[in-house]
């Protein structure tokens, strides 16, 4: 017991020192494509100041469905800036009430954000990778298809080259793709094809949207085909809910949680789980973006 305690401290103690060391950053705006929308940022840069010769990797970072005024992006961005990356935290809605109500909406935003940080002196725009949580999870599985990139990205810039989801509804998507219907914005064939770049998925074993399925994300990427089982991998933190990367335990009933017939949904609270998963995915950019 004593050990665990300590470990769980040793993780808080960490996360902590990771959202105050987030001083590298400033707010920036950016054009989402296809549009005049303005969108409001923040931009991080290399702790240590350095670039590399080519210029250094870079990160998109997509908040919650809760909105970017309560983001558990911080704390990524920090760490990602003290291992070398840019990082870019849009803010695609500031609340739940002001969300659209499909996220196929954002897309312009988020390929609005890759060009962006393209176009930025010092990041190697051949390393740019994206990540979210939740509703962020669904937009970085979603940007990593064929048929967003084609249809809502600036193909002159190279496509994301690497994108790690946290925590997606992966049952609300599986559901998706065997139903073979396509829904406003999303053709029903929208993940049958995809960019070649590495996905990773992070997701607890507690999650009340998979109705605590282990196996949920799992059963989404069989449903998604051979393709798309090339190129996911997975990583369960066992006991973790949705959300443990929020820095605060609450919860609230959802309409589409435990696989949608409607419960109440836990996020709770789990420094060490969050602390493994920054780290993790530090390591899985690394990798995945060093050859590129």
């Amino acid at each position: 017991m004593k050990q665990c305690l300590s470990t769980i401290f040793a993780g808080l103690v960490a996360l902590v020192q990771v959202f105050a060391l987030h001083t590298h950053a400033g707010e920036v705006r950016f054009t989402a494509l296809k549009s005049n929308q303005l969108v409001t940022a923040t931009l991080g840069k290399p702790a240590d100041g350095s670039v590399g010769e080519k210029g250094s990797p870079a990160v998109v970072l997509l908040h919650h469905g809760g909105g970017c005024v309560d983001s558990q992006t911080g704390a990524y961005a920090t760490a990602l800036n003290a291992a070398g990356f840019f990082t870019l935290e849009p803010c695609l809605f500031r609340s739940v009430y002001q969300r659209e109500r499909v996220a196929a909406s954002y897309l312009p935003q988020v390929f609005g954000a890759l060009r962006y940080l393209a176009q930025l002196p010092g990041v190697d725009k051949s390393r740019i990778a994206i990540s979210g949580g939740s509703y962020g999870g669904t937009l970085t599985l979603m940007s990593a298809t064929r048929w967003a990139r084609e249809n809502h990205a600036d193909s002159s810039f190279p496509a994301f080259a690497a994108h790690v989801a946290f925590y997606p509804p992966c049952f609300l998507i599986e559901r998706f793709v065997r139903s073979g219907r396509s829904i406003p914005q999303i053709p029903a064939d929208a993940y049958s094809r995809y960019t070649g770049a590495p996905i990773r998925i992070f997701a607890g074993t507690l999650d009340d949207y998979e109705d605590r399925d282990p196996q949920s994300c799992a059963s989404m990427v069989a449903a998604m085909g051979d393709e798309a089982k090339s190129l996911i991998s997975m990583r369960l933190f066992d006991g973790a809910t949705h959300g443990w990367d929020h820095g605060r335990t609450y919860s609230f009933f959802e309409a589409v949680a435990c696989k949608g017939k409607g419960c109440e949904n836990r996020n709770v609270s789990n420094p060490e789980v969050t602390q493994r998963g920054i780290e993790e995915m530090t390591s899985f950019l690394k990798a995945s973006l060093k050859g590129q």
